[in-house]
Protein backbone atom coordinates (compact mmCIF):
# COMPACT_ATOMS: atom_id res chain seq x y z
CA UNK A 1 0.00 0.00 0.00
CA UNK A 2 1.32 3.42 -0.88
CA UNK A 3 2.44 5.77 1.82
CA UNK A 4 -0.05 8.36 0.62
CA UNK A 5 -2.94 5.95 0.93
CA UNK A 6 -1.79 4.78 4.34
CA UNK A 7 -1.53 8.35 5.51
CA UNK A 8 -5.02 9.08 4.29
CA UNK A 9 -6.42 6.06 6.09
CA UNK A 10 -4.58 6.77 9.30
CA UNK A 11 -5.09 10.49 9.29
CA UNK A 12 -8.12 11.69 7.36
CA UNK A 13 -10.53 8.95 8.34
CA UNK A 14 -10.02 8.59 12.05
CA UNK A 15 -13.59 9.12 13.14
CA UNK A 16 -15.62 6.25 14.47
CA UNK A 17 -18.71 5.73 16.60
CA UNK A 18 -16.70 3.62 19.02
CA UNK A 19 -16.05 6.26 21.73
CA UNK A 20 -19.71 7.27 21.93
CA UNK A 21 -21.16 4.23 23.73
CA UNK A 22 -18.42 4.30 26.35
CA UNK A 23 -19.00 7.98 27.03
CA UNK A 24 -22.73 7.29 27.33
CA UNK A 25 -22.00 4.64 29.94
CA UNK A 26 -20.31 7.25 32.10
CA UNK A 27 -23.63 9.00 32.70
CA UNK A 28 -25.06 5.76 34.07
CA UNK A 29 -22.20 5.20 36.49
CA UNK A 30 -22.63 8.59 38.14
CA UNK A 31 -25.85 7.16 39.65
CA UNK A 32 -27.40 10.65 39.48
CA UNK A 33 -31.12 10.84 38.72
CA UNK A 34 -30.57 13.76 36.36
CA UNK A 35 -28.84 11.50 33.82
CA UNK A 36 -31.44 8.70 33.88
CA UNK A 37 -33.15 9.89 30.64
CA UNK A 38 -29.79 9.49 28.85
CA UNK A 39 -30.18 5.69 29.12
CA UNK A 40 -26.47 5.34 29.70
CA UNK A 41 -26.90 1.65 30.54
CA UNK A 42 -27.56 1.06 26.83
CA UNK A 43 -24.04 2.12 25.92
CA UNK A 44 -22.73 -1.45 26.21
CA UNK A 45 -25.42 -2.69 23.80
CA UNK A 46 -24.34 -0.08 21.25
CA UNK A 47 -20.72 -1.01 21.69
CA UNK A 48 -21.37 -4.74 21.31
CA UNK A 49 -23.02 -4.16 17.92
CA UNK A 50 -20.17 -1.93 16.73
CA UNK A 51 -17.53 -4.33 18.01
CA UNK A 52 -19.12 -7.31 16.25
CA UNK A 53 -19.11 -5.36 13.01
CA UNK A 54 -15.50 -4.21 13.38
CA UNK A 55 -13.92 -7.56 14.17
CA UNK A 56 -15.85 -9.49 11.52
CA UNK A 57 -14.99 -6.88 8.89
CA UNK A 58 -11.31 -7.20 9.75
CA UNK A 59 -11.43 -10.98 9.35
CA UNK A 60 -13.37 -10.79 6.08
CA UNK A 61 -10.93 -8.33 4.59
CA UNK A 62 -7.91 -10.33 5.67
CA UNK A 63 -9.42 -13.47 4.12
CA UNK A 64 -10.25 -11.56 0.91
CA UNK A 65 -6.80 -10.05 0.62
CA UNK A 66 -4.66 -13.06 1.52
CA UNK A 67 -6.95 -16.07 1.05
CA UNK A 68 -6.20 -16.95 4.67
CA UNK A 69 -6.39 -15.51 8.16
CA UNK A 70 -3.74 -15.50 10.83
CA UNK A 71 -5.52 -16.80 13.91
CA UNK A 72 -2.32 -16.49 15.90
CA UNK A 73 -1.89 -12.92 14.72
CA UNK A 74 -5.50 -12.11 15.52
CA UNK A 75 -5.27 -13.48 19.05
CA UNK A 76 -1.89 -11.86 19.68
CA UNK A 77 -3.10 -8.43 18.61
CA UNK A 78 -6.15 -8.72 20.83
CA UNK A 79 -4.17 -10.05 23.79
CA UNK A 80 -1.67 -7.19 23.71
CA UNK A 81 -4.43 -4.70 23.01
CA UNK A 82 -6.64 -5.81 25.90
CA UNK A 83 -4.74 -7.64 28.62
CA UNK A 84 -1.89 -5.32 29.73
CA UNK A 85 -4.12 -2.34 30.42
CA UNK A 86 -6.83 -4.59 31.82
CA UNK A 87 -4.58 -6.18 34.46
CA UNK A 88 -3.00 -2.85 35.38
CA UNK A 89 -6.51 -1.45 35.92
CA UNK A 90 -7.49 -4.50 37.96
CA UNK A 91 -4.44 -3.98 40.18
CA UNK A 92 -5.32 -0.30 40.66
CA UNK A 93 -8.90 -1.14 41.61
CA UNK A 94 -7.76 -3.87 43.98
CA UNK A 95 -5.40 -1.52 45.82
CA UNK A 96 -7.23 1.83 45.62
CA UNK A 97 -10.81 0.63 45.62
CA UNK A 98 -10.81 -0.91 49.09
CA UNK A 99 -13.64 1.33 50.27
CA UNK A 100 -15.92 0.00 47.53
CA UNK A 101 -15.44 -3.68 48.23
CA UNK A 102 -18.70 -5.60 48.50
CA UNK A 103 -19.11 -9.27 49.29
CA UNK A 104 -16.31 -11.76 48.91
CA UNK A 105 -13.82 -9.81 46.83
CA UNK A 106 -11.23 -12.57 46.98
CA UNK A 107 -13.63 -14.85 45.12
CA UNK A 108 -14.53 -12.12 42.64
CA UNK A 109 -10.85 -11.30 42.12
CA UNK A 110 -10.26 -14.86 40.87
CA UNK A 111 -13.09 -14.38 38.37
CA UNK A 112 -11.51 -11.14 37.16
CA UNK A 113 -8.12 -12.80 36.76
CA UNK A 114 -9.64 -15.53 34.58
CA UNK A 115 -11.87 -13.23 32.51
CA UNK A 116 -15.09 -14.57 33.99
CA UNK A 117 -16.16 -11.03 34.81
CA UNK A 118 -19.81 -11.48 33.86
CA UNK A 119 -20.22 -13.91 36.76
CA UNK A 120 -18.71 -11.61 39.39
CA UNK A 121 -21.83 -9.62 40.25
CA UNK A 122 -21.98 -5.98 41.27
CA UNK A 123 -19.18 -4.28 43.17
CA UNK A 124 -15.59 -3.25 42.63
CA UNK A 125 -14.50 -3.68 38.99
CA UNK A 126 -17.92 -5.15 38.17
CA UNK A 127 -18.31 -2.76 35.22
CA UNK A 128 -15.78 -4.93 33.34
CA UNK A 129 -18.38 -7.68 32.80
CA UNK A 130 -18.72 -6.72 29.15
CA UNK A 131 -15.06 -7.56 28.51
CA UNK A 132 -15.59 -11.11 29.71
CA UNK A 133 -18.51 -11.56 27.33
CA UNK A 134 -16.74 -10.06 24.37
CA UNK A 135 -13.45 -11.89 24.66
CA UNK A 136 -15.10 -15.29 24.97
CA UNK A 137 -17.01 -14.56 21.81
CA UNK A 138 -13.90 -13.65 19.85
CA UNK A 139 -12.08 -16.76 20.96
CA UNK A 140 -14.76 -18.84 19.23
CA UNK A 141 -16.12 -16.71 16.37
CA UNK A 142 -13.05 -16.75 14.05
CA UNK A 143 -12.71 -20.52 14.43
CA UNK A 144 -16.40 -21.07 13.84
CA UNK A 145 -16.95 -19.08 10.66
CA UNK A 146 -13.49 -18.94 9.07
CA UNK A 147 -11.81 -22.26 9.85
CA UNK A 148 -14.43 -25.01 10.33
CA UNK A 149 -15.23 -25.89 6.69
CA UNK A 150 -18.91 -26.82 7.00
CA UNK A 151 -19.76 -23.67 8.97
CA UNK A 152 -17.38 -21.31 7.18
CA UNK A 153 -18.96 -22.03 3.79
CA UNK A 154 -22.28 -20.99 5.29
CA UNK A 155 -21.09 -18.19 7.53
CA UNK A 156 -23.94 -15.89 6.55
CA UNK A 157 -26.49 -18.53 7.48
CA UNK A 158 -24.62 -19.37 10.69
CA UNK A 159 -24.42 -15.70 11.67
CA UNK A 160 -28.09 -15.01 10.99
CA UNK A 161 -29.16 -18.16 12.80
CA UNK A 162 -27.11 -17.43 15.90
CA UNK A 163 -28.19 -13.79 15.97
CA UNK A 164 -31.83 -14.80 15.64
CA UNK A 165 -31.64 -17.42 18.39
CA UNK A 166 -29.82 -15.18 20.88
CA UNK A 167 -32.09 -12.21 20.15
CA UNK A 168 -35.24 -14.30 20.62
CA UNK A 169 -33.80 -15.61 23.87
CA UNK A 170 -33.31 -12.02 24.94
CA UNK A 171 -36.99 -11.29 24.31
CA UNK A 172 -38.28 -14.46 25.95
CA UNK A 173 -35.95 -14.62 28.95
CA UNK A 174 -33.55 -11.74 29.57
CA UNK A 175 -31.75 -13.72 32.24
CA UNK A 176 -30.54 -16.29 29.70
CA UNK A 177 -26.76 -16.09 29.48
CA UNK A 178 -26.61 -16.56 25.71
CA UNK A 179 -28.83 -13.51 25.21
CA UNK A 180 -25.81 -11.35 26.09
CA UNK A 181 -24.24 -12.30 22.75
CA UNK A 182 -27.18 -11.16 20.62
CA UNK A 183 -25.94 -7.59 19.96
CA UNK A 184 -22.43 -8.77 19.03
CA UNK A 185 -23.86 -11.28 16.57
CA UNK A 186 -26.06 -8.61 15.00
CA UNK A 187 -22.93 -6.57 14.31
CA UNK A 188 -21.27 -9.64 12.81
CA UNK A 189 -24.26 -10.23 10.52
CA UNK A 190 -24.09 -6.60 9.36
CA UNK A 191 -20.43 -7.04 8.41
CA UNK A 192 -21.17 -10.25 6.49
CA UNK A 193 -24.09 -8.57 4.72
CA UNK A 194 -21.91 -5.65 3.62
CA UNK A 195 -19.46 -8.13 2.13
CA UNK A 196 -22.02 -9.50 -0.35
CA UNK A 197 -23.49 -7.67 -3.34
CA UNK A 198 -27.11 -8.22 -2.36
CA UNK A 199 -26.47 -7.43 1.28
CA UNK A 200 -24.60 -4.26 0.41
CA UNK A 201 -27.59 -3.08 -1.62
CA UNK A 202 -29.89 -3.61 1.37
CA UNK A 203 -27.50 -1.87 3.73
CA UNK A 204 -27.20 1.06 1.32
CA UNK A 205 -30.98 1.44 1.42
CA UNK A 206 -30.91 1.47 5.22
CA UNK A 207 -28.39 4.32 5.04
CA UNK A 208 -30.82 6.48 3.01
CA UNK A 209 -33.01 8.97 4.89
CA UNK A 210 -36.18 6.87 4.57
CA UNK A 211 -34.43 3.78 5.90
CA UNK A 212 -32.73 5.67 8.71
CA UNK A 213 -36.01 7.26 9.81
CA UNK A 214 -37.75 3.88 9.87
CA UNK A 215 -35.01 2.32 11.99
CA UNK A 216 -34.88 5.38 14.24
CA UNK A 217 -38.58 4.84 14.98
CA UNK A 218 -37.73 1.29 16.07
CA UNK A 219 -35.05 2.72 18.36
CA UNK A 220 -37.51 5.16 19.92
CA UNK A 221 -40.03 2.35 20.35
CA UNK A 222 -37.36 0.25 22.08
CA UNK A 223 -36.47 3.10 24.44
CA UNK A 224 -40.11 3.66 25.39
CA UNK A 225 -41.09 0.01 25.77
CA UNK A 226 -37.86 -1.45 27.14
CA UNK A 227 -37.51 -0.39 30.77
CA UNK A 228 -35.30 -3.30 31.76
CA UNK A 229 -32.31 -1.99 33.75
CA UNK A 230 -30.29 -5.13 32.97
CA UNK A 231 -27.76 -5.72 30.19
CA UNK A 232 -30.04 -7.41 27.63
CA UNK A 233 -31.95 -5.14 25.23
CA UNK A 234 -32.70 -7.08 22.02
CA UNK A 235 -35.02 -4.57 20.33
CA UNK A 236 -32.62 -1.73 20.89
CA UNK A 237 -29.73 -3.85 19.58
CA UNK A 238 -31.68 -4.48 16.36
CA UNK A 239 -32.26 -0.74 15.99
CA UNK A 240 -28.56 0.02 16.53
CA UNK A 241 -27.57 -2.53 13.87
CA UNK A 242 -30.06 -0.91 11.50
CA UNK A 243 -28.80 2.61 12.15
CA UNK A 244 -25.09 1.79 11.93
CA UNK A 245 -25.12 1.83 8.08
CA UNK A 246 -26.02 5.53 8.26
CA UNK A 247 -22.63 6.07 9.89
CA UNK A 248 -20.77 3.66 7.61
CA UNK A 249 -22.13 4.59 4.17
CA UNK A 250 -24.62 7.39 4.80
CA UNK A 251 -24.44 11.10 4.18
CA UNK A 252 -21.68 13.07 5.81
CA UNK A 253 -23.99 14.99 8.15
CA UNK A 254 -24.72 11.68 9.92
CA UNK A 255 -21.11 11.18 10.97
CA UNK A 256 -19.12 14.32 10.13
CA UNK A 257 -19.06 15.47 13.76
CA UNK A 258 -16.97 12.41 14.55
CA UNK A 259 -14.10 13.80 12.45
CA UNK A 260 -13.29 16.65 14.80
CA UNK A 261 -9.97 16.41 16.62
CA UNK A 262 -11.39 16.15 20.16
CA UNK A 263 -13.48 13.11 19.20
CA UNK A 264 -10.46 11.43 17.60
CA UNK A 265 -8.42 12.09 20.73
CA UNK A 266 -11.14 10.69 23.00
CA UNK A 267 -11.57 7.66 20.77
CA UNK A 268 -7.92 6.74 21.10
CA UNK A 269 -8.27 6.69 24.88
CA UNK A 270 -11.81 5.37 25.25
CA UNK A 271 -10.78 1.87 26.36
CA UNK A 272 -8.69 3.29 29.20
CA UNK A 273 -11.49 5.71 30.10
CA UNK A 274 -13.98 2.88 30.37
CA UNK A 275 -11.71 0.78 32.56
CA UNK A 276 -10.72 3.54 34.96
CA UNK A 277 -13.76 5.82 35.26
CA UNK A 278 -15.45 4.10 38.28
CA UNK A 279 -12.27 4.61 40.29
CA UNK A 280 -12.29 8.29 39.35
CA UNK A 281 -15.98 8.48 40.26
CA UNK A 282 -15.18 7.19 43.74
CA UNK A 283 -12.86 10.16 44.20
CA UNK A 284 -15.51 12.54 42.83
CA UNK A 285 -18.02 11.17 45.36
CA UNK A 286 -15.70 12.23 48.16
CA UNK A 287 -15.29 15.74 46.78
CA UNK A 288 -18.80 16.42 45.42
CA UNK A 289 -21.32 13.98 46.90
CA UNK A 290 -24.57 13.41 45.08
CA UNK A 291 -27.47 15.45 46.48
CA UNK A 292 -29.99 12.80 45.41
CA UNK A 293 -32.12 15.36 43.60
CA UNK A 294 -33.31 15.24 39.98
CA UNK A 295 -31.92 18.73 39.39
CA UNK A 296 -28.92 19.08 37.08
CA UNK A 297 -26.52 21.48 38.82
CA UNK A 298 -24.60 19.07 41.02
CA UNK A 299 -25.05 16.20 38.55
CA UNK A 300 -23.44 18.18 35.72
CA UNK A 301 -20.49 19.13 37.91
CA UNK A 302 -20.03 15.53 39.03
CA UNK A 303 -20.11 14.20 35.47
CA UNK A 304 -17.71 16.91 34.30
CA UNK A 305 -15.23 16.04 37.04
CA UNK A 306 -15.47 12.33 36.28
CA UNK A 307 -14.98 12.82 32.54
CA UNK A 308 -12.05 15.19 33.01
CA UNK A 309 -10.39 13.00 35.62
CA UNK A 310 -10.93 9.84 33.56
CA UNK A 311 -9.49 11.41 30.42
CA UNK A 312 -6.43 12.66 32.31
CA UNK A 313 -5.84 9.26 33.91
CA UNK A 314 -6.46 7.54 30.56
CA UNK A 315 -3.91 9.73 28.82
CA UNK A 316 -1.19 8.51 31.17
CA UNK A 317 -2.23 4.86 30.76
CA UNK A 318 -2.49 5.22 27.00
CA UNK A 319 1.02 6.57 26.56
CA UNK A 320 2.80 4.40 29.12
CA UNK A 321 1.02 1.05 28.72
CA UNK A 322 -1.64 0.78 26.05
CA UNK A 323 0.12 2.13 22.96
CA UNK A 324 3.51 0.48 23.61
CA UNK A 325 1.88 -2.91 24.21
CA UNK A 326 -0.21 -2.63 21.04
CA UNK A 327 2.98 -2.10 19.06
CA UNK A 328 4.53 -5.19 20.63
CA UNK A 329 1.44 -7.21 19.76
CA UNK A 330 1.51 -6.15 16.14
CA UNK A 331 5.19 -7.00 15.81
CA UNK A 332 4.60 -10.48 17.22
CA UNK A 333 1.47 -10.96 15.13
CA UNK A 334 3.51 -10.42 11.99
CA UNK A 335 5.40 -13.65 12.75
CA UNK A 336 2.31 -15.75 13.45
CA UNK A 337 1.41 -18.68 11.22
CA UNK A 338 -1.53 -18.27 8.84
CA UNK A 339 -4.56 -20.54 8.63
CA UNK A 340 -6.22 -20.91 5.25
CA UNK A 341 -9.65 -19.29 5.33
CA UNK A 342 -12.55 -21.40 4.07
CA UNK A 343 -14.59 -19.41 1.52
CA UNK A 344 -18.32 -19.00 1.77
CA UNK A 345 -20.66 -20.96 -0.45
CA UNK A 346 -20.69 -19.74 -4.08
CA UNK A 347 -23.25 -17.09 -4.82
CA UNK A 348 -23.53 -15.69 -1.30
CA UNK A 349 -20.08 -14.41 -0.61
CA UNK A 350 -18.25 -11.20 -1.30
CA UNK A 351 -15.04 -11.99 0.51
CA UNK A 352 -13.72 -14.08 -2.37
CA UNK A 353 -13.17 -10.99 -4.52
CA UNK A 354 -9.70 -10.26 -5.77
CA UNK A 355 -10.12 -6.52 -5.72
CA UNK A 356 -12.69 -3.78 -5.24
CA UNK A 357 -15.16 -2.96 -7.93
CA UNK A 358 -14.08 -0.20 -10.28
CA UNK A 359 -15.32 3.15 -9.11
CA UNK A 360 -15.32 2.23 -5.46
CA UNK A 361 -12.90 3.31 -2.79
CA UNK A 362 -9.93 1.00 -2.34
CA UNK A 363 -10.06 -0.52 1.16
CA UNK A 364 -6.44 0.29 1.84
CA UNK A 365 -6.89 0.54 5.59
CA UNK A 366 -8.08 -3.04 5.66
CA UNK A 367 -4.46 -4.13 5.72
CA UNK A 368 -3.90 -4.94 9.39
CA UNK A 369 -0.34 -3.71 9.68
CA UNK A 370 -0.18 -1.25 6.82
CA UNK A 371 -0.31 1.90 8.87
CA UNK A 372 0.74 0.51 12.19
CA UNK A 373 -1.52 -0.77 14.92
CA UNK A 374 -4.91 0.82 15.24
CA UNK A 375 -5.39 1.87 18.80
CA UNK A 376 -8.57 3.88 18.94
CA UNK A 377 -11.28 1.31 19.39
CA UNK A 378 -12.14 0.24 22.90
CA UNK A 379 -11.93 -3.37 23.98
CA UNK A 380 -9.47 -4.35 21.31
CA UNK A 381 -11.29 -3.67 18.06
CA UNK A 382 -8.77 -2.54 15.45
CA UNK A 383 -11.30 -0.08 14.17
CA UNK A 384 -9.00 1.92 11.94
CA UNK A 385 -8.84 -1.08 9.67
CA UNK A 386 -12.48 -2.13 9.87
CA UNK A 387 -14.29 1.18 9.53
CA UNK A 388 -12.21 2.09 6.53
CA UNK A 389 -13.71 2.82 3.11
CA UNK A 390 -15.94 -0.16 2.48
CA UNK A 391 -16.20 -1.01 -1.24
CA UNK A 392 -19.25 -2.38 -2.92
CA UNK A 393 -18.48 -6.12 -3.06
CA UNK A 394 -17.22 -7.71 -6.25
CA UNK A 395 -16.43 -11.34 -6.89
CA UNK A 396 -14.10 -10.66 -9.81
CA UNK A 397 -11.46 -7.99 -10.36
CA UNK A 398 -13.39 -6.70 -13.38
CA UNK A 399 -16.76 -6.86 -11.70
CA UNK A 400 -18.75 -3.67 -11.50
CA UNK A 401 -21.18 -2.71 -8.83
CA UNK A 402 -24.91 -2.97 -9.51
CA UNK A 403 -26.53 0.28 -10.70
CA UNK A 404 -28.59 0.31 -7.50
CA UNK A 405 -25.48 0.38 -5.32
CA UNK A 406 -23.76 3.76 -5.54
CA UNK A 407 -20.02 4.11 -5.18
CA UNK A 408 -19.25 4.38 -1.52
CA UNK A 409 -17.76 7.54 -0.24
CA UNK A 410 -14.84 7.41 2.13
CA UNK A 411 -16.41 6.31 5.38
CA UNK A 412 -15.20 7.18 8.84
CA UNK A 413 -12.33 5.19 10.22
CA UNK A 414 -11.61 4.73 13.88
CA UNK A 415 -10.74 7.50 16.22
CA UNK A 416 -7.15 6.46 16.38
CA UNK A 417 -3.63 7.64 16.41
CA UNK A 418 -1.90 5.02 14.30
CA UNK A 419 1.70 4.94 15.51
CA UNK A 420 4.41 4.80 12.91
CA UNK A 421 6.55 1.70 12.80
Amino acid sequence: MSGQTASKCAGDNKNSPTPCPRLAALTFHTQDLFWAPAHGHLGVTVFFVISGYLITTLLLREAARDGRISLGGFYLRRAFRILPLYYVSLALFSVLGLADYTGDYAHRFVLFLTYLNEFSGAGTFGHSWSLGVEEKFYLVWPLLVFVVPTLARRRALVGVGLALVTSVLGVVDRDTYLALYGPILLGCVLAIAMDSRRGFAVVSWLARPVGSVAIAMVAVFALVVDTNPGPVHPWFAVAVAGLLPSVLVGRRFAWGWLTVAPMRWIGARSYAVYLIHPLVMSAVDLVVPSDGRPGGGVAVVRLGLMVAGSLGFAEVLYRTIERPMIRVGHRLAGRAKDVRAVPSAPGVRGEGRVGPAPGTVEPACAEPDAAGPAVGAPDGADAAEAVAPHPAPATHPRATRPPSVPAQRATPASATEAPQR
